[in-house]
């Protein structure tokens, strides 16, 4: 295995070998496979829609689940009422919790589906020219590197974890960080605040904290992969936007691989400036080149 090559690989990669994974994807599978999480989603989320009306940046999206709207949907109670009790709370609060529960474990699900339905090309892209001795960072899900390429699994990092070795264990969502997460306990029961009104509101907020992308958490549990990469000296972006979601890894790379320099493929005209100035964020202050990833082929 080479010692000194690093590939980073975004759904870019995947694009450009036409697998159908794009936020668009997804959002006609589940319009298409499940009505309840389309609507349940396109009536909680503020999601960026592309011209024909399709997701575009859906996990970023995942940040604007408005549990305001989602607890006042579910609260019946009237607390100004001479009635009302309590214990009434509670009763709101198991009706989201199950509900929270229920949307996640399809969301879950869905995702899994459809990224196992994915088919991999036999033709119609451009072979990309990569070191097959390299070590390779994916935030990808799928199998592609292997598929295609025939890269060894020893030499590849899901960093968000694979359809083919994880299943449904995937991470996904968004990198807003929340006030405040629901004190639930691994079985959901117990372990409640003391307010039955927090409770209650805790509960609307379940699938903020559940899709929250834990980056320092995945990093730590990465951490022998990234502390071997001190040889590295050239960083190959295949494919990755460097949003800001994914800003830590970079940051916690470039702390790493200090002396690498860094090629970036982009697409558009309009990528460059803003992938530098991701860079820039993330200590990379020189070194930087870009190329247009169809002009690494073979």
């Amino acid at each position: 295995m080479s010692n000194n090559k690093l590939y980073i690989i975004g759904n870019g990669f995947d694009l450009h070998h036409n697998l159908k994974t794009s936020y668009a994807n997804f959002c006609m599978y589940v319009r298409e496979n499940d009505k309840e999480l389309f609507d349940f989603l396109e009536g909680y989320l503020d999601i960026d829609l592309d011209k024909d009306g399709l997701w575009k940046d859906f996990e970023m999206s995942l940040s604007t689940f408005d549990y305001r709207a989602f607890y006042s949907d579910y609260d019946y109670t009237e607390p100004a009422s001479d009635k009302f009790k309590l214990s009434e709370m509670f009763g709101v609060e198991d009706e989201l919790m199950e509900k929270s529960e229920m949307m996640i474990q399809k969301m879950r699900q869905a995702l899994y589906d459809w990224l196992n339905e994915i088919e991999y090309p036999d033709n119609g892209y451009k072979t990309l020219l990569l070191d097959t001795n390299a070590k390779y960072l994916t935030f990808n899900y799928t199998d592609t590197l292997n598929q295609l390429y025939f890269i060894p699994n020893e030499s590849i990092l899901h960093i968000h974890h694979s359809v083919v070795t994880h299943g449904s264990d995937l991470i996904f969502g968004h990198g807003s960080i929340i006030k405040e997460e629901p004190m639930f306990d691994n079985d959901g029961n117990g372990n409640y605040p003391t307010s039955s009104y927090a409770n209650a509101v805790s509960a609307s907020k379940m699938l903020l904290a559940n899709f929250y992308k834990k980056t320092q958490t995945i990093i730590k549990v990465n951490e022998k992969f990234f502390d071997n990469l001190h040889n590295i000296d050239e960083i190959i972006v295949l494919g990755h936007s460097l949003n800001h979601i994914d800003l830590p890894y970079f940051k916690y790379l470039h702390k790493t691989a200090h002396k690498a320099k860094w090629t970036i493929s982009y697409y558009d005209e309009f990528e460059p400036e803003k992938m530098r100035d991701a860079l820039l964020k993330a200590g990379v202050e020189d070194g930087m080149s870009f190329i247009k990833i169809d002009d690494i082929t073979i």
